[in-house]
């Protein structure tokens, strides 16, 4: 004859508790109806999640650490997503001249890539390309763990990384790790940052540079903003000076520079590589007045643009100053300021 069923549960039950002790781990779960299930330390089985190419990514984000901001209230854009435009006269910069700053991609799903192209500079052409950092050193992190540190070479155009082989991910990180320093700003861009352009599937830089010439270089921002400051002096300028020494009318009055009134300055600023003599630039002159406010002055004045003999330009401005004790003039391009300059007479 067979046992009554709820005498085996209970020689289970005691079979079990005399083994094993009555512990977390032993935990019984008995169903008088449906029979005895054990479950000791439930167990859950993640099924992994499968890598596609990269070129199937459907979504994607792309963060920085940092952004640079235009200071020349142009326009410039160096959020970091101007490293996925295929154009080399964007570029993500640094906020903070780069050494230690991370850009990455963020993938809605998990991707796989074996290579990538690097555009380690801000690209424009040539010349601005060694004006700021480069990259000399960077380092590759898949999801948050280091992968791998790479040394990029001091030239112009796009350089290849091979990641050895298909990676998986879902983040990837660059971090600068050391820089080719600028020979005339310490920022640091990177201008492109690019896994799907033939140019890139081809390893070809060639095609990469020719690809900007041909689509993107015509409509690259070229401001024409002022770069440092703007000098000031009495003395008529000569075309090749920036600028001519002041007379010793000008005086030093605690720290404080001072110049005559009722007399003739001469504004000087230096207008970079792209600057144009044209309808675009304005001029303003304001003085300020009892009501310590700043008016604009209507009288005019002279702002021809002149080429120095480096082959650089150089806006001269020429102003005639009354009684007021302090001026100020502003430079516009297209609408917008790109270099003011106050001053004080006595």
């Amino acid at each position: 004859m067979k046992p009554p069923r709820r005498l085996l549960v209970l020689c289970v039950l005691i079979i079990s508790i005399a083994l094993t002790g009555c512990t977390n781990e032993s935990i019984v779960e008995v169903d008088i109806d449906e029979g005895i299930t054990v479950d000791t330390q439930e167990q859950e089985v993640a099924q992994e999640e499968e890598a596609i190419s990269i070129f199937d990514a459907k979504g994607y984000q792309i963060e920085a650490d940092s952004v640079l901001v235009d200071s020349t209230n142009i326009g410039f854009n160096y959020e970091a997503a101007m490293v996925d435009d295929e154009d080399f006269s964007t570029a993500w910069c640094s906020s903070e001249g780069g050494i230690g700053g991370k850009i990455s991609y963020v993938f809605d799903s998990l991707v796989e890539a074996s290579y990538f192209g690097v555009v380690g500079g801000f690209a424009r052409d040539e010349s601005i390309f060694a004006q700021n950092n480069r990259l000399k050193t960077i380092k590759i992190y898949l999801d948050d763990i280091e992968f791998g540190e790479y040394e990029l070479l001091d030239e112009y155009g796009m350089q290849f990384v091979d990641l050895v082989g298909a990676q998986p991910f879902k983040k990837i990180t660059m971090e600068i790790v050391a820089v080719y320093p600028g020979n005339k700003y310490d920022d640091t861009c990177i201008a492109e940052w690019d896994f799907w352009s033939d140019y890139v599937v081809n390893h070809d830089s060639v095609a990469a540079v020719n690809y900007y010439k041909n689509y993107k270089q015509a409509d690259a921002l070229k401001p024409y903003d002022i770069v440092g400051s703007i000098t000031v002096s009495d003395t008529p300028p000569a075309a090749c000076k920036e600028p001519e020494p002041v007379s010793d009318m000008v005086l030093e009055e605690n720290g404080e520079t001072l110049y005559p009134s009722y007399s003739t300055l001469y504004f000087t600023s230096y207008i970079n590589e792209y600057g144009q003599a044209d309808q675009n630039l304005d001029v303003e002159l304001y003085y300020k007045g009892y009501d310590d406010e700043w008016h604009m002055v209507d009288s005019a004045f002279e702002w021809p643009v002149v080429e120095s003999c480096s082959g650089q330009l150089y806006q001269h401005i020429k102003v005639n100053v009354g009684w007021n004790k302090a001026y100020m003039i502003k430079i516009y391009n297209s609408g917008k300021l790109v270099g003011s300059k106050e001053i004080m007479t006595y």
